[in-house]
């Protein structure tokens, strides 16, 4: 994997969501660091007007919650998958759907780049 800027995982949620503990934690934590790298926000169900935050709602919020938690896993899995392509790419240029493949790649390649902070 590439040298990255950001936080290393593996990443873990707090206990936001969880049905055995009164903990709500809404906090994704590095196992680098004892404070968090980010917190999930979740509707309050109050309107705006009276001090409503207008964020996801539950469900939303714990999904996202999931999406950010697995983003360091998700990056070196697409970095590998991406070497891997492009590997098999090298080593059999007459593989088929090779124009769909590059179009693939290049959109890899520039997600993988914002994911950096690079774009």
């Amino acid at each position: 994997m590439s040298k990255t800027k950001f936080s290393p995982g593996p990443w873990s949620h707090g206990c936001f969501g969880s049905t055995n503990t009164n903990c709500q934690c809404k906090y994704i934590f590095s196992g680098g660091y004892c404070g968090s790298v980010a917190t999930i926000s979740v509707d309050n169900g109050l309107r705006i007007a009276d001090g409503g935050n207008d964020s996801p709602p539950r469900e939303e919020a714990l999904a996202n919650m999931h999406l950010i938690t697995a983003a360091p896993d998700l990056y070196e899995a697409l970095e590998e998958i991406l070497q891997s392509i492009e590997y098999a790419y090298r080593a059999h240029p007459d593989i088929s759907g090779k124009l769909k493949a590059y179009q693939d790649i290049a959109r890899a390649k520039v997600v993988l780049k914002a994911a950096r902070g690079e774009l």
